[in-house]
């Protein structure tokens, strides 16, 4: 009966304890950290951990907040794509690369290098950055022009059009051979907000406070079963002890 008992305090002990679920994974340590940070702020719970390989992180939220969870991170381009460094992009896995292997990694490395740069302004939420260079001719003297188009999507509160003339030199100054302004083409969208939420009042960002109350939840049923357990064991021994000796026979 005690075992059982025992069994049966362990089984709710784990139920009580379940009840978040994966949102994302094999993320970087930022990537976690943003998403965390943006979930919180949104009234959501939220909590990051280490992946089992030690190297990558994975975002854990109730399953009953993960539709709105994915609909704020949605709305604010969470998790950021990871971009490559030109490290990355011009890295040797081979002997030899083919001209036109090395022309597309340059310019992929190129878009990267802006489109990273791009994404520190505030209030874009993503970029895009396409890059166009005419290939070099080397017996012709006329040499066609590079452009250079870009995509930003910008938050809602974000009024980033004023700064399109600082984009195009960015852009301008970053491609070798675009020396003319008017090739560059940037272009605005605004990522539409389908609902807002209200961060609980008292500090509490928790909303219902799910993590928390299944903490709470976990520790007064652990706790009750442990003292359960340890009257019944009391109670077992003293019954046993006011049991008297049977008298030997004569």
């Amino acid at each position: 009966m005690l075992k059982n008992f025992i069994r049966l305090i362990l089984l709710t002990s784990v139920l009580s304890a379940c009840g978040g679920t994966t949102l994302y994974s094999a993320l970087s340590e930022r990537q976690a950290n943003e998403v965390v940070a943006a979930l919180l702020i949104s009234g959501i719970d939220a909590r990051k951990e280490a992946s089992v390989d030690g190297k990558t992180w994975m975002v854990m939220t109730p399953l009953k907040q993960m539709p709105k969870a994915m609909m704020v991170l949605e709305e604010k381009g969470l998790p950021r794509t990871a971009k490559l460094s030109m490290g990355d992009v011009f890295k040797k896995e081979g002997f030899v690369s083919s001209p036109t292997e090395e022309r597309a990694r340059f310019l992929y490395a190129i878009s990267q290098e802006l489109t990273q740069t791009l994404m520190e302004i505030d209030g874009v939420i993503t970029a895009r950055v396409h890059v166009a260079l005419p290939e070099k001719a080397l017996l012709s003297e006329n040499q066609g022009s590079a452009s250079v188009s870009v995509v930003v999507i910008q938050s809602p509160n974000a009024n980033l059009s004023n700064y399109e003339t600082d984009i195009k030199a960015i852009i301008t100054d970053g491609v070798e051979g675009l020396d003319d302004v008017n090739k560059v083409t940037v272009k605005f969208f605004t990522r539409n907000e389908s609902f807002n939420y209200i961060p609980a009042e008292n500090g509490d960002l928790s909303g219902q406070g799910t993590f928390t109350l299944q903490a709470s939840v976990f520790g007064f049923v652990l706790g009750t079963g442990f003292i359960l357990a340890f009257g019944y064991l009391r109670r077992r021994r003293q019954h046993g002890a006011a049991v008297p000796e049977p008298k030997p026979e004569l």
